[in-house]
């Protein structure tokens, strides 16, 4: 058993991690949804309905790649440590934006959880590509996401 529980830790730790970024990080979107709303929105913002399921997808890829990951290889520190500061940023981009209003400090948080993630891919792409590939839709709706709030910095 205990065997078991220190193999299976790093799969069960970042998908935890992710499952709390969402949960902690849906609740502080959801209790300033008011200034949100009151702020002038680029016109190609997705209804708030696509970004919730986008977000779902992603952090459904990101466990699986983390699974994928971890099966194979099995113990990796480095990948498994980025693994969690990226949950942290992912949660802190939510914080900086929709609770602390802080767009261009913000900013700056979402270029390093695009680097984080870019550092991940580029980590994992020797020891099972597939992990890696599941991370690129993430790189991108980040980027999106950075552009997306750098455009509500400039219109407000």
């Amino acid at each position: 058993m205990k065997n078991i529980l220190k193999e299976y830790f790093p799969i069960a730790a970042i998908i935890i991690s992710f499952v709390l970024a969402a949960v902690i990080g849906g609740y502080f979107t959801s209790i300033n949804m008011d200034w949100y709303f009151g702020l002038n929105l680029p016109s190609f913002t997705p209804p708030g309905s696509v970004i919730g399921m986008v977000w779902t997808g992603i952090y459904i890829l990101v466990s699986m790649s983390a699974l994928f990951y971890f099966l194979k290889v099995r113990k990796d520190k480095e990948v498994f440590a980025l693994f969690i500061i990226n949950a942290i940023l992912n949660l802190s981009w939510t914080i900086l934006f929709f609770h602390l209003h802080l767009e261009l400090l913000s900013i700056v948080e979402m270029s390093f959880l695009n680097m984080t993630t870019i550092f991940l891919i580029y980590l994992m792409y020797r020891k099972n590509i597939i992990s890696s590939i599941l991370l690129i839709p993430y790189v991108l709706w980040v980027s999106f996401a950075t552009y997306l709030t750098y455009m509500v910095m400039v219109l407000n």
